[in-house]
């Protein structure tokens, strides 16, 4: 892969360039290059910040003329390790959020399809289109799925028609659209599956990109608590997803990132948890790899999308300390993307939202 997005990336590794993200010289969060004012203090130097440069390996701040981090000894070059003779350390394998300008961003259409409202009722989520349907809409001509970029498709398990609908929309999808990275997302009903509807779901798998299978809640007592549980982790996923990839983050993946990562990825681990205190962000990976929500735990993973939310008062360092813990569950040649939004009512708290294959 010779291009990650709009970063230069080595043919040979992960690593991306040195990101040009900028600095506030007021209160020293990260801006966006060309920003008049920082969207954190609102100080004019702000502007500034495009002579700046971060460090790629320990996310440090610098003058634009520094040749070595003062903080890590990192030589800054726009060579990858590989052409630098350096050894590849675990800060190697992290793709950092990229600080695109506004008018350079590419909005993401993200469409979610509910097959026999198995998510509920729509709720509004900005940036995302529901669309409930039936196992009798004629899914072959379905004009809603043309222009998708990212398709949700949900769906339960214990339905064999409903995965069958399923398995015909990805299907049409991916031949009417063309580019259209395709999701599913499935509740699991252990035990409960016949022979046909196992086929089926092998089938709907085949057809997606990624399969992200949620394991029926064991302490849900009721049907209507089990669907209950899988849509809030459902609709948490693709609120996470949405916010990542359209919302106004100073750092943030994108379209891109998500066609490189999950193309053909097969089942995805999907994990979500809320840290505080001092190491809040590393808190919160903590919970999201011991408490996953789905069922599959890779030994290593080897793509990561990480979603980090928390007010202003989360740093850059901060974050990329929490990126480097999700790095070390990853394998040596890992790729991994991740961003930020800031959420004011997070107080001290961080949720942290890890996605991998």
């Amino acid at each position: 892969m010779n291009s990650y997005g709009t970063n230069p990336q080595c043919d040979e590794c992960p690593l991306l360039s040195l990101n040009m993200i900028g600095v506030c010289q007021s209160c020293g969060k990260p801006v966006r290059s060309g920003s008049h004012f920082c969207s954190f203090c609102g100080s004019p130097n702000a502007s500034r910040a495009k002579e700046a440069k971060v460090c790629p390996s320990c996310g440090a701040s610098a003058k634009s003329n520094a040749h070595f981090c003062s903080s890590c000894g990192c030589e800054y070059s726009l060579r990858t390790p590989h052409e630098s003779g350096m050894k590849p350390e675990v800060n190697d394998i992290v793709s950092q959020g990229r600080p695109d300008a506004l008018n350079e961003r590419r909005h993401t259409v993200i469409k979610v399809v509910d097959i026999n409202r198995v998510l509920g009722a729509s709720e509004p989520n900005a940036g995302v289109e529901f669309f409930s349907i039936s196992v009798h809409t004629d899914v072959e001509n379905a004009q809603y799925i043309t222009d998708a970029d990212l398709l949700f498709i949900a769906v339960d398990s214990g339905d064999e028609t409903a995965v069958r609908t399923a398995g015909a929309l990805a299907k049409a999808a991916r031949s009417r659209s063309g580019k259209a990275l395709i999701f599913s997302v499935v509740l699991s009903r252990p035990g409960q599956l016949s022979d046909n509807s196992s086929k089926m779901l092998a089938r709907l798998e085949m057809e997606t990109d990624a399969l992200i299978v949620v394991p029926q809640d064991s302490n849900a007592l009721s049907p209507e608590r089990v669907l209950k549980a899988f849509a809030d982790a459902s609709r948490a996923l693709i609120q996470c997803v949405a916010k990542l990839l359209n919302s106004d983050a100073v750092i943030r993946a994108d379209y891109e990132d998500m066609k490189a990562l999950f193309t053909g990825a097969g089942r995805l681990f999907l994990g979500i948890g809320v840290g505080e205190g001092k190491e809040r962000g590393i808190t919160a990976v903590r919970e999201a790899l011991d408490k996953p929500i789905t069922e599959r735990v890779p030994a290593k993973f080897r793509k990561v999308l990480v979603y980090m939310e928390g007010d202003d008062s989360f740093s850059l360092s901060e974050m990329t300390k929490t990126v480097e813990f999700v790095a070390e569950a990853s394998a040596e040649d890992a790729l991994i993307a991740w961003g930020n939004t800031v959420n004011p009512d997070m107080a001290d708290a961080v949720k942290v939202f890890v996605l991998a294959a």
